[in-house]
């Protein structure tokens, strides 16, 4: 595995790449990592020790053992203003390392507002975790959808197995897109929600597959943003036999309309390609 310098350095050099959301996260979650552990082998306790002397003489006057300290909620102004300072000695060192790195921007952020850069830190961090996650079953996910539809193809030929498969396929080759820009996404939809109408009422699990292709199509940094506009178009169209909204096959099931070879061989291509540009080879 990697050292936490090498991370650094490799985070640091996709940050400086591909300035996106994710790549910010990825390297303040590893320069934060370096920071704690300086902090834990106490390369600060020149400044830190003198502090924590200090609230420990407080935490004896009121009668604390060794072992216990203050609950946050119930400390005295005086100790809460020694923790305060500690804090703040530990983020300006966390400021000082982006500032070495050449981070000057991250570090202004951290020392002109610590709280409003942890804040938008952790959100993207729990995103950026949960997109690792479901990348992995997204994944496993579409690779059993690939391998069951050869077995179909080889067996079936273009049936309605063969669509309904498919439209399975799509949707976790899309989500799959989604959660490789999963920050930049939820930052959109969360935009979309606050300004469009149409988005006041929807959740970012629930939308269909057009209202997700429509979002990628405006992130830069996207997967799906690697094909020129026409191509972005025809799949869409490639998708739209599905339903208006791409999402669910009702209109095959309800109204017992069998789908045409034409459409199932456009949704073949449009489910490999979509795969592809998730990362995933589809022979």
């Amino acid at each position: 595995m990697d050292s936490i310098d090498q991370q650094i350095e490799n985070a640091a050099k996709n940050y400086q790449e591909r300035p996106t959301k994710e790549s910010y996260t990825f390297l303040c979650a590893f320069v934060n990592i370096k920071n704690e552990a300086k902090w834990a082998n106490g390369e600060y306790s020149d400044e830190l020790d003198p502090i924590s002397q200090k609230m420990r003489q407080i935490e004896i006057e009121y009668g604390l053992k060794s072992d216990e300290s203050f609950n946050i909620d119930h400390a005295p102004e005086k100790w809460l203003e020694l923790d305060k300072q500690y804090n703040q000695i530990i983020n300006k060192k966390l400021g000082d390392l982006f500032l070495s790195l050449g981070f000057q921007q991250i570090s202004e952020e951290i020392n002109n507002n610590f709280e409003e850069f942890h804040t938008k830190f952790e959100k993207y961090n729990v995103h950026l975790q949960e997109s690792s996650k479901l990348i992995k079953k997204g994944t496993s996910l579409i690779h059993q959808i690939a391998d069951e539809l050869t077995v179909i193809l080889n067996q079936n030929g273009l049936e309605l197995s063969t669509y309904m498969l498919l439209t399975h396929g799509i949707e976790a080759a899309v989500c799959l897109i989604m959660y490789k820009s999963y920050i930049s996404f939820i930052y959109e939809f969360d935009t979309r929600v606050k300004n469009d109408e149409n988005y006041k009422n929807k959740k970012p699990h629930k939308l269909c597959i057009g209202d997700l292709l429509d979002i990628l199509m405006t992130l830069p940094q996207s997967p799906f943003n690697q094909f020129e506009k026409s191509h972005k178009e025809q799949i869409k169209e490639y998708l739209s036999c599905i339903r208006n909204d791409y999402h669910h096959p009702w209109r095959f099931i309800h109204k017992e309309i069998t789908p045409n070879k034409e459409e199932i061989l456009n949704l073949i291509k449009a489910f490999k390609e979509l795969a592809q540009c998730s990362g995933i080879s589809i022979d």
